[in-house]
């Protein structure tokens, strides 16, 4: 029987002996007050003495019910005293205390604390950490879901905030999936400091993802990319987008890159630290990539992007110098804004859109740049070992697993030699 009033549901326990049940005067114990009945007990266990209220129950019976299940548990040692700590106060502290020092990057910290306080906190804040069962947290999946993605434009955000109701697009399952992990990784904390029994999302499966391994959905093909390559110079990124796609470097990385770090004699570029952003949403310099395997890699490059790049560097020079009054020297980006400082992250992304949206070429993110070179590189047969090691990834089988995919030219290609030699 559940109480309607406390919300407490009947126990599942071992048997024992009757005989410590019977011996209690359930008329002393359960009292009458003015919102229902109440009951007091020992719950402690281990010799340890707790005591515990319990209550209000509708009438009698559903209280000597529940203190017959309660005691049950104490008696077998399988009660369990769950919190009353609320979520809130739970998730803040997990996050400041275990999330955020437990060696994720600061932008992935930042992006998990948009979760707690974009979606858990609206969603579960008032509650207390005990009440919050897997039927809960499959109901707030299913409306963060429908109605979570945030309002972007500074006019939607007006008009929401004057009471209007703005259509919201749905969260993908793989942004959901991230939730999923933070929550879990939460909640089993939670059972670590004694405050629930068991883990609700143990007893949920994760968002389905579609297979995202094949990256060559993401990826152009080398006309789309001639195309793309003829139109970036209406947006001033033909430089860092050639130089991108040429050396399958990451975003931050490229931005990142000092003139120290390239060697325009010998033609090798030495990816030696990224661009990123601070919790507090700063782009500044940190002096290692996303990985060790990606850390001081050196990546050669033909001598059509040194001849490039050369070009680039007396004009990096002559702005220096003349328009900026500034000295110029190998410390200097080799991307920088007219103001001299590094380019930013956003700025390229959104100029790299900006084209794209405006080519009969397929719609890639600025990090497909990435992928169109691992993918070209595969399709030329260049050893997965080499590609493994100019992307920067840990082991050859994750390049193998993003790239090795065959497209329906090489297949129809592989079909045909068949043909040709059972014809033969």
């Amino acid at each position: 029987m559940v109480n309607s009033l406390s919300g407490i549901k009947p126990r599942k326990t071992n048997l024992v002996d009757r005989r410590d049940l019977d011996v209690m005067d359930y008329k002393k114990i359960i009292k009458k007050k003015a919102k229902g009945y109440y009951f007091r007990i020992d719950v402690g266990q281990n010799g340890k003495r707790k005591q515990k209220s319990f209550g209000p129950y509708r009438n009698f019976t559903e209280a000597k019910n529940d203190l017959i299940l309660i005691k049950s548990e104490v008696l077998s040692g399988e009660y369990f005293n769950p919190s009353n700590t609320g979520f809130e106060s739970f998730i803040n502290k997990w996050f400041d205390t275990v999330y955020s020092i437990d060696g994720n990057t600061p932008a992935t910290v930042k992006s998990r604390r948009d979760f707690v306080d974009a979606h858990l906190i609206p969603y579960f804040g008032p509650m207390e950490i005990s009440k919050i069962n897997v039927e809960t947290i499959r109901e707030f999946f299913q409306f963060t879901k429908e109605n979570g993605r945030k309002v972007k434009s500074k006019k939607d955000k007006e008009r929401e905030e004057n009471g209007e109701k703005i259509e919201r697009k749905p969260l993908s399952n793989a942004y959901l999936k991230q939730m999923y992990h933070l929550m879990n990784a939460a909640f089993k904390e939670a059972v670590k400091w004694e405050l629930i029994k068991r883990n609700p999302m143990e007893f949920i499966d994760p968002p389905k993802v579609k297979d995202n391994k094949n990256k060559i959905s993401k990826a152009w093909t080398k006309e789309e990319l001639n195309i793309f390559l003829e139109a970036a110079s209406v947006e001033k990124i033909l430089v860092q987008t050639v130089t991108l796609v040429i050396t399958g470097t990451r975003r931050g990385e490229a931005l990142g890159l000092r003139w120290k770090d390239i060697d325009l004699e010998e033609g090798i570029i030495t990816i030696n630290g990224t661009l990123t952003y601070s919790e507090e949403q700063k782009l500044y310099y940190k002096p290692n990539t996303k990985s060790e395997a990606s850390d001081n890699r050196e990546i050669p490059i033909p001598q059509f992007l040194i001849d490039i790049l050369k070009k680039h560097k007396q004009a990096e020079y002559n702005k220096t110098t003349q328009l900026l009054g500034k000295k110029f020297s190998e410390d200097c980006y080799v991307f920088t804004n007219d103001g001299g400082d590094f380019y930013r992250l956003d700025t390229l992304t959104k100029k790299f859109r900006r084209v794209v949206e405006t080519l009969p070429v397929k719609n890639i993110t600025l990090h497909g740049l990435r992928h169109t070179f691992s993918t070209l590189m595969m399709k030329l047969g260049v050893n997965a070992k080499v590609v493994k090691d100019l992307l920067g990834h840990s082991r050859v089988q994750v390049t193998l697993d993003f790239y090795s995919h065959t497209d329906m030219e090489d297949k129809r290609k592989s079909v045909e030699k068949l043909g040709e030699f059972l014809n033969a």
